[in-house]
């Protein structure tokens, strides 16, 4: 059986393409064939390394953006912007009239095999315009409450025609059997899973680690402001912040003004950021709004323990004061005070992070795994059974 994944860039570096890459190389394994169809290709080379056996396919090869080759009319199409992808989409300013084009050629392409959309623009276009013998899934990285009115009204008008729907959180369940209007309806709790690396850090280098893209909904202004609040007291502490994104500027003028060149830096996107973690005390995530937390998972993975605040997919991965600490939204002095506790408590954050370790196995990617492939396999079964009657 084939699988193809549609993602925005597989190149890229974010949660969504972690446990995309993650679980096609566990399928590639396990004897699938497995395509990556990505939108955009910005890099040379995958920041997770993905398997010799999958294909990656990608529409609009962004490294020859300014090409003089270029003809006249795709330079005209870059610069329109794409009537298939909702408005409210967090990329929506991504895609273009050209990528429309090239998205709905493959889109027709697509006959037969299991086809996994990552967004939900991609999944209204999977019932809307794939055809065929095809096992349509689609999954959601978000928490319903996090879409704006208008996608939450496009997933209303489309998902029920979807074959089956993976979702991050159990807590989220209720909420989008509600919206389908069917709770016979499959749908996988699937949290993002992560390869188990059973190297552990010692936690004892004063460094904190964050990571993603560096936009408002991460809220890296958020623990900088934190981390503010305490450095005077910790001049020997450190705060790496990996990502790449709109808000770098903003955040290098914050930083420097809070006076932090010292103590916080903003460093490129990693392929290496379990090493990174594996070197740090604990992990911090700022988030205003987080469906899960592929951080705080490959933190904890090697013994490390996240301070977060309190959104939905990190209440579902920490349990408050055993393997790291929630914090309400928003609560800036209290992220800080937590921090704090972390930095003094050398025993406190030993005993965390053995619980975090022991916890993330709970989110190895071979369990994750089983848990698609057995969701696939009664989809397929499914279907066969609705072509017998």
């Amino acid at each position: 059986m084939t699988v193809r994944f549609l993602v925005y860039n597989i190149w890229g570096l974010g949660g969504t393409v972690r446990t995309v890459a993650n679980i096609s190389n566990y399928l590639a394994e396990k004897g699938y064939k497995v395509v990556i169809i990505s939108v955009r290709r910005t890099a040379e080379k995958t920041a997770i390394q993905l398997s010799d056996k999958i294909e990656i396919v990608s529409l609009y090869d962004m490294r020859y953006e300014q090409n003089k080759d270029n003809s006249f009319w795709k330079k005209r199409l870059l610069k329109r912007r794409s009537r298939l992808i909702h408005k409210d989409e967090d990329l929506y300013e991504m895609f273009s009239r050209y990528t429309d084009k090239e998205l709905m050629k493959v889109l027709r392409e697509i006959h037969d095999g299991v086809f996994i959309t990552t967004i939900p623009s991609f999944n209204m276009l999977s019932v809307k315009h794939v055809k065929g013998n095809v096992i349509k899934i689609g999954q959601e990285h978000k928490e319903l409450g996090d879409h704006s009115e208008n996608i939450i009204r496009m997933i209303r008008e489309s998902y029920h025609q979807l074959d089956g729907l993976t979702i991050v959180t159990e807590q989220s369940l209720p909420q989008y059997q509600e919206l389908v209007q069917d709770h016979e309806f499959p749908i996988c709790v699937l949290g993002n899973g992560t390869r188990m690396i059973y190297h552990r850090s010692p936690l004892n280098r004063k460094v904190i680690v964050a990571a993603g893209r560096l936009s408002e909904e991460k809220g890296f202004a958020h623990l900088i402001n934190a981390f503010r609040l305490i450095a005077g007291r910790h001049p020997d502490w450190i705060v790496k912040i990996f990502g790449q994104g709109e808000k770098f500027v903003d955040l290098e003028r914050l930083v420097a003004e809070k006076g932090l060149s010292q103590q916080v830096f903003l460093c490129p996107t990693t392929e290496l950021l379990t090493e990174e973690l594996s070197n740090a005390a604990f992990s911090v995530c700022s988030s205003n709004r987080e469906g899960f937390g592929m951080v705080i998972i490959e933190g904890m993975a090697v013994g490390v323990p996240c301070v977060s605040f309190a959104c939905e997919g990190p209440k579902q991965i920490i349990s408050d004061g055993e393997d790291g600490f929630l914090v309400e939204k928003g609560d800036i002095a209290g992220l800080a005070e937590r921090m704090e506790f972390m930095m003094e408590h050398d025993g406190a954050r030993a005993k965390m992070g053995e619980m975090a370790f022991q916890k993330s196995q709970n989110y190895d990617i071979m369990l994750v795994g089983e848990k698609l492939e057995s969701f696939i396999i009664s989809l397929e079964e499914k279907r066969r059974c609705r072509g017998r009657s």
